[in-house]
Protein backbone atom coordinates (compact mmCIF):
# COMPACT_ATOMS: atom_id res chain seq x y z
CA UNK A 1 0.00 0.00 0.00
CA UNK A 2 3.08 2.47 0.80
CA UNK A 3 4.35 1.55 -2.90
CA UNK A 4 0.99 2.79 -4.43
CA UNK A 5 1.10 5.82 -2.23
CA UNK A 6 4.99 6.26 -3.47
CA UNK A 7 3.95 5.11 -7.05
CA UNK A 8 1.16 7.94 -7.16
CA UNK A 9 3.27 10.69 -5.27
CA UNK A 10 6.43 10.12 -8.23
CA UNK A 11 3.82 10.89 -10.99
CA UNK A 12 2.54 13.40 -9.65
CA UNK A 13 5.65 15.30 -8.50
CA UNK A 14 7.26 13.93 -12.18
CA UNK A 15 4.60 15.12 -14.62
CA UNK A 16 5.52 17.85 -16.80
CA UNK A 17 4.82 21.56 -16.29
CA UNK A 18 1.46 20.70 -18.91
CA UNK A 19 -0.18 18.61 -15.68
CA UNK A 20 -0.58 21.50 -13.65
CA UNK A 21 -3.79 22.89 -16.26
CA UNK A 22 -6.66 23.12 -14.32
CA UNK A 23 -8.86 22.79 -17.28
CA UNK A 24 -9.01 20.10 -19.72
CA UNK A 25 -9.41 22.76 -22.46
CA UNK A 26 -6.01 24.56 -20.67
CA UNK A 27 -4.27 21.43 -21.11
CA UNK A 28 -5.12 20.93 -24.74
CA UNK A 29 -4.02 24.27 -25.01
CA UNK A 30 -0.93 23.63 -23.75
CA UNK A 31 -0.21 20.51 -25.38
CA UNK A 32 -0.93 22.67 -28.95
CA UNK A 33 1.31 25.07 -27.88
CA UNK A 34 4.37 23.33 -26.71
CA UNK A 35 4.96 20.28 -28.91
CA UNK A 36 7.43 20.60 -31.44
CA UNK A 37 6.17 18.62 -34.39
CA UNK A 38 2.61 20.66 -34.18
CA UNK A 39 5.24 23.90 -35.17
CA UNK A 40 6.49 21.92 -37.76
CA UNK A 41 3.80 21.22 -39.56
CA UNK A 42 2.63 24.66 -39.08
CA UNK A 43 5.91 26.29 -40.90
CA UNK A 44 5.09 23.41 -43.28
CA UNK A 45 1.75 24.63 -44.06
CA UNK A 46 3.49 28.19 -44.61
CA UNK A 47 6.16 26.85 -46.85
CA UNK A 48 3.11 25.05 -48.57
CA UNK A 49 1.43 27.94 -49.36
CA UNK A 50 4.76 29.84 -50.57
CA UNK A 51 5.15 27.40 -53.03
CA UNK A 52 1.23 27.44 -53.96
CA UNK A 53 1.84 31.56 -54.37
CA UNK A 54 5.07 30.52 -56.31
CA UNK A 55 3.19 27.84 -59.04
CA UNK A 56 0.39 30.68 -59.79
CA UNK A 57 2.86 33.67 -60.92
CA UNK A 58 4.14 33.17 -64.12
CA UNK A 59 7.62 31.93 -64.11
CA UNK A 60 8.62 33.14 -67.61
CA UNK A 61 10.02 36.36 -68.01
CA UNK A 62 11.90 37.39 -71.39
CA UNK A 63 15.62 36.44 -71.82
CA UNK A 64 17.84 38.76 -73.42
CA UNK A 65 21.19 37.39 -74.20
CA UNK A 66 24.72 39.33 -76.12
CA UNK A 67 26.85 36.92 -78.00
CA UNK A 68 30.18 37.69 -79.78
CA UNK A 69 32.12 35.99 -82.29
CA UNK A 70 35.54 36.62 -83.90
CA UNK A 71 35.68 36.76 -87.59
CA UNK A 72 38.38 36.53 -90.29
CA UNK A 73 38.04 37.20 -93.55
CA UNK A 74 39.72 36.47 -96.63
CA UNK A 75 42.10 39.30 -96.62
CA UNK A 76 43.06 38.39 -93.09
CA UNK A 77 40.97 41.44 -91.49
CA UNK A 78 39.95 40.50 -87.78
CA UNK A 79 37.03 41.41 -86.58
CA UNK A 80 33.98 40.79 -84.02
CA UNK A 81 31.01 40.43 -84.94
CA UNK A 82 27.58 40.60 -81.93
CA UNK A 83 24.37 39.10 -81.78
CA UNK A 84 21.35 39.76 -79.41
CA UNK A 85 18.93 37.29 -78.79
CA UNK A 86 15.35 37.65 -77.23
CA UNK A 87 13.90 34.90 -76.17
CA UNK A 88 10.38 33.66 -74.17
CA UNK A 89 9.07 30.27 -72.85
CA UNK A 90 5.48 29.96 -73.50
CA UNK A 91 3.77 27.04 -71.65
CA UNK A 92 1.02 25.40 -73.30
CA UNK A 93 -1.10 22.37 -72.78
CA UNK A 94 -2.12 23.62 -68.96
CA UNK A 95 1.27 23.35 -67.77
CA UNK A 96 0.76 26.44 -65.22
CA UNK A 97 -2.54 24.90 -64.46
CA UNK A 98 -1.30 21.54 -63.43
CA UNK A 99 1.78 22.76 -61.34
CA UNK A 100 -1.18 24.86 -59.49
CA UNK A 101 -3.20 22.16 -58.85
CA UNK A 102 -0.65 19.89 -57.47
CA UNK A 103 0.82 22.88 -55.19
CA UNK A 104 -2.54 23.14 -54.12
CA UNK A 105 -2.96 19.21 -53.23
CA UNK A 106 0.41 19.70 -51.24
CA UNK A 107 -0.73 22.66 -49.24
CA UNK A 108 -4.17 20.18 -48.43
CA UNK A 109 -2.17 17.48 -47.91
CA UNK A 110 -0.09 19.62 -45.03
CA UNK A 111 -3.52 21.26 -43.80
CA UNK A 112 -4.35 17.63 -43.55
CA UNK A 113 -1.56 16.64 -41.44
CA UNK A 114 -1.62 19.55 -39.35
CA UNK A 115 -5.09 19.27 -38.39
CA UNK A 116 -4.89 15.13 -37.42
CA UNK A 117 -1.75 15.71 -35.35
CA UNK A 118 -3.94 18.87 -33.47
CA UNK A 119 -6.24 16.19 -32.65
CA UNK A 120 -4.11 13.46 -31.60
CA UNK A 121 -2.53 16.02 -29.30
CA UNK A 122 -5.97 17.47 -28.18
CA UNK A 123 -6.86 13.55 -27.61
CA UNK A 124 -3.90 12.62 -26.09
CA UNK A 125 -3.74 15.63 -23.80
CA UNK A 126 -7.96 14.48 -22.57
CA UNK A 127 -6.70 11.39 -21.66
CA UNK A 128 -3.31 12.86 -19.60
CA UNK A 129 -5.87 14.95 -17.74
CA UNK A 130 -8.45 12.66 -16.68
CA UNK A 131 -5.90 9.89 -15.83
CA UNK A 132 -4.31 12.68 -13.41
CA UNK A 133 -7.35 13.80 -12.10
CA UNK A 134 -8.36 9.97 -11.47
CA UNK A 135 -4.77 9.25 -9.66
CA UNK A 136 -5.44 12.06 -7.58
CA UNK A 137 -8.61 11.27 -6.84
CA UNK A 138 -7.42 7.99 -5.78
CA UNK A 139 -5.01 9.65 -3.49
CA UNK A 140 -7.08 11.32 -1.65
CA UNK A 141 -9.40 8.45 -1.08
CA UNK A 142 -6.08 6.60 0.10
CA UNK A 143 -5.29 9.30 2.48
CA UNK A 144 -8.58 9.65 3.60
CA UNK A 145 -8.51 5.58 4.31
CA UNK A 146 -5.67 5.99 5.91
CA UNK A 147 -6.57 8.59 8.01
CA UNK A 148 -9.60 6.46 9.22
CA UNK A 149 -7.47 3.25 9.41
CA UNK A 150 -5.20 5.45 12.07
CA UNK A 151 -8.16 6.93 14.04
CA UNK A 152 -9.52 3.59 14.39
CA UNK A 153 -6.47 1.71 15.40
CA UNK A 154 -6.07 3.63 18.45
Amino acid sequence: MQIRYLTIGVLLGTLPWSAYATTLEEAMNIAEKSHPELSMSILDNKAAQAQLTSQSAYNYNPELSLEYQDRKDNAGVHGTDYYIGLSQGIEIAGKQGYREQAAQAGLQLSENYTESLRQQLSIGAARAFVELFLAKQALKVRMQQAESLKVLSF
